[in-house]
């Protein structure tokens, strides 16, 4: 028992570092931008009217942000995006050049950045939010992909799983009926 006990410890332990050792290699990719005056704090900031969130009533001394990944792209998954970033500004009738957008995004790095932004409002309610951008080993701002309200996610989600749940008993019901 006690050789047993012994094996299964250590499985756990390399099982720990090993998760440990990726979530350090994912986080050490790229710049961390998590300032509270960074990049991804100022554009979840700017899209609080999007959620219907008065700014006003946002305590911004409190607002905490954290890197939660970082990962770097390969040259395929930057070419997706250099392709949309160019079909937009042309639609939007901005582009003179098509190779505009080469210096941003074939000189350097990219990587796509997850972010953990927390503001308090002033009835101390925690309003959480995650973010992802893009960014390069030099500048943190080269765009946005998504702003997500967690509590608005999560209800989305129970809401889905409610449904699935109402469906399931339905369908046990109507089997035990024939």
């Amino acid at each position: 028992m006690g050789q047993w006990r012994s094996r299964f410890n250590g499985r756990i332990i390399l099982l720990s570092v090993a998760i440990l050792s990726f979530s350090i290699s994912a986080i050490a990719a790229g710049p961390d931008c998590s300032d509270i005056n960074g990049w991804a704090t100022q554009l979840t900031a700017n899209s609080l009217n999007d959620f219907g969130i008065d700014r006003h009533n946002i305590d911004f001394d409190k607002t905490q942000t954290s890197l939660i990944l970082s990962e770097k792209l390969n040259k395929s998954e930057v070419a997706i995006i250099l392709q949309r970033e160019i079909a937009k500004a042309e639609k939007d009738k901005i582009l003179s050049d098509k190779h505009e957008f080469d210096d941003i995004y074939l000189s350097h790095p990219i990587y796509r950045q997850m972010y953990h932004v927390t503001f308090i409002n002033k009835s101390r309610d925690k309003l959480n939010f995650i973010t992802t951008t893009l960014a390069s080993d030099d500048e943190c701002s080269i765009g946005i992909e998504n702003i997500y309200q967690i509590s608005k996610e999560i209800q989305k989600y129970q809401y889905c799983q409610l449904e699935l749940l109402k469906y399931s008993i339905y369908v046990a019901i109507k089997r035990s009926l024939t």
